[in-house]
């Protein structure tokens, strides 16, 4: 139990401290979690007798150096189409051996799952935009080590990464306490319908409260919309690992995190947070920044 409270705290300060700096230091972060990722899907997918084309590495990399130097989105296309391509070559190479069409699809959606969410983490991190916090926005230029500050896109990350974790956290306690009704018990037995209300209404409690302490001023209704989508997006992203665990028979991801299993056991969830969060943040400065 200690060891698994010490785990939790770094992680949290794996996460928290980078996005704190922003710039290189986030997009380096991000990079390095998504590479992870990678190495633990393809270990996953070694299990079900598939053989990682292992080009997800050099697409992870590509697509975070294009987003951290704030190049035209566009050119996203490139290290995403480039994965397509790559794939289909590597996997035409073992001539039609078995299960190659697993193989290339596997890997597929291993690259896109991981770098889709990690460039639009660093994107919302850059997002530029006011705050009404003083604290956070002196924290933002203080750190900022010569590149831009942008607290706006500071004050959504830690929003979105918050909002994730501690509504798991009531999701947890709830479920534990009265959850009876299993969602998907084929996949995720201990997940319960109750665990999921306890969810959302702890998410839209700490939403509210992260919208007023970070400063980023959206009306009532809109803050708690925000908060309760980015609760279910987690969700559903965290049942998407475990799929992938399950269909593998695999219980963790891996072993890097002493209690708490590999790294995608930990950004699960964000993973999708991350991806749905970039699009809340847009349509919501468009109206309330």
């Amino acid at each position: 139990m200690q060891q698994r409270s010490i785990s939790a705290v770094g992680v949290v300060a794996a996460a928290i401290v980078p996005v704190l700096f922003g710039g290189p230091v986030w997009a380096t972060a991000i990079a390095i979690f998504a590479l992870i990722g990678i190495f633990e899907f393809n270990r996953i997918a070694t299990t079900l007798r598939l053989v990682p084309l292992n080009v997800g590495y050099v697409v992870v990399v590509g697509a975070c150096l294009i987003a951290a130097a704030r190049w035209p989105s566009d050119l996203l296309i490139l290290p995403l189409g480039g994965a397509v391509i790559a794939t289909a070559i590597l996997a035409l190479r073992h001539n039609n051996a078995e299960r190659s069409f697993l193989a290339l699809a596997v890997d597929l959606f291993g690259t896109f799952w991981l770098t889709i969410p990690a460039v639009l983490a660093i994107t919302t991190r850059q997002m530029p935009g006011s705050i009404t916090t003083g604290w956070l926005d002196s924290t933002a230029s203080a750190l900022s080590l010569g590149w831009q500050a942008a607290p706006r896109g500071l004050a959504w990350m830690l929003m979105i990464i918050t909002v994730t974790w501690l509504s798991d956290t009531g999701a947890y306690l709830v479920g534990r306490s009265i959850g009876k009704t299993p969602m998907v018990p084929a996949i995720s037995p201990k997940k319960t319908r109750e665990g999921l209300a306890g969810g959302v209404v702890a998410g839209m409690a700490f939403g509210l409260l992260a919208n007023w302490l970070f400063g980023l001023d959206l009306p009532f209704l809109a803050a708690a919309g925000v908060s309760a989508i980015l609760v279910v997006s987690g969700v559903i992203g965290d049942l998407t690992e475990s799929l992938i665990k399950r269909q593998a028979g695999v219980k963790d991801s891996g072993t890097l995190i002493p209690g708490h299993g590999g790294i995608l056991d930990r950004i699960d969830a964000l993973l999708f947070t991350w991806t749905v969060g970039y699009f809340l943040a847009r349509f919501c400065d468009r109206f309330w920044a």
